[in-house]
């Protein structure tokens, strides 16, 4: 029983570790950063003008802190 607690505590871990990953290969400045590279416009004028897509860094906090007691956790 306790394998099974493990083997389902360590995929919903890993999903939290990976939503900063995910979100810095695939997030909204990711997606800007293709548009601007389709139009033909250099990809430095959004820092160039201020523009950030992020919200502050719990994106990445969050997750991290989260994950941890789910490894460690002892199964009930």
């Amino acid at each position: 029983m306790n394998v099974f607690i493990a083997a389902r505590q360590l995929p919903v871990a890993g999903a939290f570790v990976s939503i900063p990953v995910v979100r810095a290969r695939f997030g909204a400045t990711a997606a800007a950063h293709a548009e601007l590279r389709r139009q033909g416009v250099r990809t430095t004028v959004l820092e160039e003008n201020g523009m950030r897509f992020d919200a502050g860094g719990h994106e990445t906090w969050a997750p991290v802190s989260i994950a941890p007691p789910c490894w460690a956790s002892p199964p009930p």
